[in-house]
């Protein structure tokens, strides 16, 4: 059963891109299972060759043997391994390895530089892309889609945006902002789509919807293994850009924008709609966590363990818990090793996490707010809604709904939830959309 927290297990470089000819498919895919081959019996030095010149200074057996550790402890030795495919964008080549893991299957995507050697690794919950289907809610003859680039400096995020064909003056317009990890625009999570459900489906309803690329995503050789990232960089600054793309459009309403966060990206979207000022009309949580991130980890690690118990489980489970406790001590600063920190992030990533309180910068909000939890999610559950309803629920700015069939991703389903359900296609919930248009429109 796959273990499925809030963020990947990954290590990624910098590197420098050179301009050169770019082999073949199967040369990219026989160098990553080589690679990949290596890391499983435990060959790091071999593993080493394979790295870009321009890493090697940051990249040594040693980090491969934790990185590998670190994997191991959550998923299991590598049984077998499935198909392969490749990607490319820019100089980079990426190429994806379905892995089947003893507790999941996942994706291990390699990616590599000009030069074609790899800038670094690491490991996405499996999606088989031909495994989506646009929901039957939706009606494609009614909209129009166009390609869009969110640009915050020097960082360049491709996009889409969604509208009705025949709106009859200016319209809403919602900004998309993602979960954790380096996510597509669809925020793609195993065979489904849920920022893709709700794109079509409100556009339909005559809103205008912008997605995005992560920057994550986009830029993964540029901003993972930099020390100086946070959710600032992360999200909050490009969902901003966003925001101020979204008053410009010919069609929008400029006096009616809107923030709809998930996940992560709920949890931020007050701190995005404090930033932004008046650029944002009202903000929309979908699954926002109430508490410190780091707790909700360990509760999801505890939750996962709880399925499937095992001794390396517990083992695993003891060295998250003390990582933890430094960090809601507060007894950590910027020079803090990631080692000593959960997930391996770095101090800077935890130390504004730590400095954040999303409950607090909400109350301060005097724009609508609409609060919505799945009361079958496992990574986000009914003790943050009711966080958020007990210090926000006496105050006239803000609506709360939560769904007694829904799991985080706001998809139906029976019985304890487990990440097994996120295998399964599935949509966004119409009930919700429906309560989402409802409060657009009324606001």
């Amino acid at each position: 059963m796959k273990r499925f927290i809030l963020l990947s297990v990954s290590l990624i470089f910098s590197s420098h891109l050179l301009s050169k000819s770019i082999p073949n498919d199967s040369f990219y895919i026989s160098k990553a299972r080589d690679f990949l081959f290596a890391l499983n019996n435990e060959k790091f030095e071999k593993a080493t060759a394979y790295f870009d010149e321009t890493v090697l200074n940051q990249v040594n057996a040693t980090v491969l043997k934790n990185t590998w550790a670190q994997i191991f402890s959550k998923l299991g030795y590598i049984k077998s391994t499935g198909k392969s495919r490749i990607e490319r964008n820019d100089s980079i080549t990426i190429v994806y390895i379905t892995c089947v893991f003893d507790d999941a299957t996942m994706d291990m995507k390699v990616q590599f530089s000009a030069s074609n050697k790899i800038l670094g690794f690491f490991f996405i919950p499996h999606a088989d892309p031909g495994d989506y289907h646009l929901p039957a809610y939706v009606d494609t003859s009614l909209v129009r889609e166009q390609d869009i680039m969110i640009v915050s400096g020097k960082y360049k995020m491709p996009g889409k945006y969604l509208y009705t064909k025949n709106a009859k003056g200016k319209i809403p317009v919602v900004v998309l902002v993602h979960g954790s990890g380096p996510n597509d625009m669809d925020e793609t999570i195993e065979a489904n789509k849920p920022f893709k459900d709700l794109a079509y489906a409100l556009a339909k309803q005559g809103i205008g919807i912008i997605r995005y690329d992560k920057r994550t995503k986009v830029y993964p050789n540029l901003v993972y293994g930099d020390a100086r990232l946070t959710l600032e960089q992360e999200t909050i600054v490009d969902a901003i850009s966003a925001a101020r793309l979204a008053r410009k459009l010919p069609d929008a309403d400029s006096n009616r924008i809107f923030i709809i966060g998930y996940s992560i990206g709920a949890m931020v979207a007050p701190l995005i709609a404090q930033q932004a000022g008046n650029l944002v009309t009202g903000i929309v949580l979908m699954a926002g966590p109430a508490r410190p991130l780091g707790n909700l980890i360990l509760e999801q690690t505890q939750y996962l363990d709880s399925l499937i118990p095992s001794d390396k489980n517990k083992r695993s489970l003891g060295i998250l818990k003390s990582q933890v406790d430094v960090i809601n001590r507060g007894d950590f600063g910027p020079k803090t090793s990631s080692t000593q920190l959960p997930l391996g992030l770095s101090a800077n990533y935890w130390l504004f996490l730590h400095n954040y309180h999303q409950i607090e910068t909400a109350k301060k909000l005097k724009i609508p707010i609409l609060i919505l939890q799945g009361e079958r999610d496992y990574q986000v559950t009914m003790i943050d809604f009711n966080l958020w309803k007990n210090a926000l629920g006496k105050s006239n700015n803000v609506t709360f709904h939560s769904y007694p069939k829904l799991n985080h991703l706001f998809m139906e389903g029976e019985g304890k939830s487990t990440p097994a359900e996120y295998e399964t296609p599935g949509h966004v919930a119409e009930h919700v959309i429906d309560d989402i248009v409802k409060w657009v429109k009324a606001n």
